[in-house]
Parts: structure tokens; C-alpha cells; sequence
């Protein structure tokens, strides 16, 4: 069991491997990213995804509402949802009342998750009849239901697809994308991508009629393999609720549920209206 010192020392290593991952896949996909001291805003070309937004910014106090008025701005002039996502690094402490005053609302929270890979548990019994491998080429995902994105069928989905393959494709090489196979069909993926010495699992998705099969479990243990391989030394992760089940399993810990605030088209309509 890791103590509260650590547990906050991983949850800072998920803030910053979380920036950097927007960063390398927002720059991939073409999007806009906007680096000021105190804060990134990353926006993928896409609205309403998950990308789209501030990890944890640290305003200083004597200006932290021009600053936050300075990033609202900004997103106006894009036209795009983003979320202010908080962490234990997050300046002011009051940020998330200040932008509960501001009118954003709290759109949800994931229970963020770590372990020194050194201390997780192995040797879960898995099926014998799943694969696991590395995914190369994205495209196959046009041919097989994506685990994440569901069927590649509209123009927005190809774009987000050929974004992961863009950055899979970046040197020096730090994100992976692996599935794991049943029948000879893409049952689950899951991404890593590697940053000063610690991974972050960016998606992990098993295909919902699969759950509760081991599969889940052999992926994960591939992966963390692969990675500690790599002389990683951390592995954090933002579970869902099912997740947060799943993962304490191998030794996983609880790191926080910090909030995520949402500034949507509706909010910067009204702003942009009492703003002329």
C-alpha cells in the first residue's frame, strides 16, 4: 500500500503524462493548441471530444480570472465544447468554485488510478484461445469494429482514426496501440503512451458482450509486461466506474476523483451574446 505522499506523486505523473498525451495527439491530428505558464488548451479539429480542454491549470491567484477569462476567449473563437479537467496540482485550491461561479458545470468525474509496476500482482489465469498484438496500421479497425470508436463509418470517426495512426507513427515511437483477439476478431484495445519514464493507458476497452471472460485481464497483463519491459516505472489511468472494480485487482490505486467542468456552445453563446 502506497502512502498518501505517493499516491499524490502518481497522481501528478498522470497530470503530466495526460498533457503531454493531448499535446502529441491534438499536434497529430492538426488541432490547435494554445501554451501560455499557467495553462495548454488543446483542441482537437473535432467538437465535443475528449480532447478538447485544460489539464489541470495552474493560475496564479492575482490574475486567475483574466486568465480564465482569457482561455473562455479563446475557445469562443474555436466553436468548440472543452473541459477544464482539476488535479492536485491545480491553482487556485478554489478553482473549481471559482468556475462554479463562472457558470461551468460539472460534466463527470474519473476515478484516476495508478501502481509502481513493481508491486503490481501477475499471474492471473487467462483464456487460452486470445491474442494479443500490436496494431500497426489503424485502418483494419475499417474492416472490424472499433472496441472505442464502434463502426468507422463516418468521415469524423476516419479522421479520429488516422489521428491515433499519425501519432503511433511519431519518432521517437511513445504510444502504442495493442488488441487483443478472440476468434480471430478485435474483442478489446488498449493504448499506452510513455512519458518521462512512466506510461499512461489512454483507452482500455473490452467490447461490451465480451466482459466477464478474462480477457480484460489478459490484455492488461500484456501490457503492463510490455511496458515495464520498457523500463517504465508507473503505470496511471482514468477507470470508469467498472473500472475502478477491476483494476485494485492487480494492485491499482485509488490516486483521486478530481472534477472536470464543462464550457459548452450553449454557455458561449450566451457569453458571446452579452458580450455585444
Amino acid at each position: 500500500m502506497n502512502t498518501i505522499s505517493e499516491r499524490i506523486r502518481l497522481a501528478k505523473i498522470d497530470e503530466s503524462l495526460s498533457r503531454a498525451y493531448f499535446i502529441a495527439l491534438v499536434e497529430a491530428a492538426g488541432g490547435f493548441i494554445h501554451r501560455d505558464k499557467e495553462f495548454v488548451l488543446t483542441i482537437f479539429p473535432y467538437d465535443n471530444y475528449p480532447y478538447n480542454g485544460v489539464v489541470s491549470p495552474q493560475f496564479e491567484p492575482h490574475d486567475v480570472a483574466d486568465k480564465l477569462e482569457e482561455v473562455l476567449r479563446l475557445v469562443r473563437g474555436h466553436r468548440v465544447n472543452i473541459r477544464f479537467r482539476l488535479g492536485p496540482s491545480t491553482r487556485p485550491s478554489d478553482l473549481a468554485q471559482i468556475l462554479e461561479t463562472r457558470g461551468l458545470k460539472k460534466s463527470y468525474n474519473l476515478t484516476y488510478m495508478g501502481i509502481k509496476l513493481s508491486q503490481m500482482k501477475r499471474d492471473f489465469l487467462v483464456p487460452d484461445d486470445v491474442r494479443v498484438q500490436p496494431v500497426d496500421n489503424q485502418d483494419l479497425f475499417l474492416h472490424y469494429q472499433h472496441p472505442l470508436l464502434g463502426e468507422i463509418k463516418s468521415p469524423k470517426k476516419r479522421r479520429i482514426l488516422a489521428s491515433f495512426q499519425k501519432l503511433g507513427e511519431r519518432k521517437p515511437k511513445k504510444y502504442w496501440t495493442f488488441m487483443i483477439e478472440k476468434a480471430g476478431k478485435p474483442v478489446g484495445i488498449a493504448a499506452l503512451y510513455f512519458y518521462r519514464g512512466n506510461v499512461g493507458i489512454t483507452d482500455f476497452v473490452i467490447i461490451k458482450e465480451f466482459h466477464r471472460q478474462g480477457i480484460g485481464t489478459a490484455l492488461l497483463q500484456y501490457v503492463c509486461q510490455f511496458a515495464e519491459e520498457r523500463d517504465a516505472n508507473a503505470v496511471v489511468l482514468g477507470a470508469s466506474t467498472q473500472g475502478a472494480k477491476f483494476y485494485p485487482r492487480f494492485g491499482f490505486e485509488h490516486l483521486g476523483r478530481f472534477p472536470t467542468y464543462l464550457y459548452s456552445r450553449e454557455m458561449q453563446r450566451v457569453d458571446e451574446q452579452n458580450s455585444s
